[in-house]
């Protein structure tokens, strides 16, 4: 399933439906540092965990996906049980 995120410096993450515009989900979007498109998928080894993949950028925000950094914080904050 295809959803846009925005990261900011706190490492805090938004994950919300693609409908939506990533400005729309910030009230300061200098604390953006990252922002795209991610896809969460079931892990590989096929052991309940997801991975997820993100990608793109956010053109209302001006800040693109980091996709080997992002994909890592959210992949590690979805399996966290």
């Amino acid at each position: 399933m295809e959803m846009k995120y925005v990261i900011l410096k706190s490492r805090n993450f938004l994950v919300f439906p693609p409908t939506m515009e990533h400005a729309s989900v910030t009230t300061c979007p200098r604390d953006v540092v990252s922002a795209g498109f991610v896809n969460v998928a079931p892990h590989a080894q096929e052991d309940g965990r997801v991975e997820a993949h993100c990608f793109g950028e956010s053109v209302s925000l001006g800040v693109r996906a980091d996709p080997e950094g992002d994909s890592a914080i959210l992949t590690r904050a979805f399996n966290t049980h």
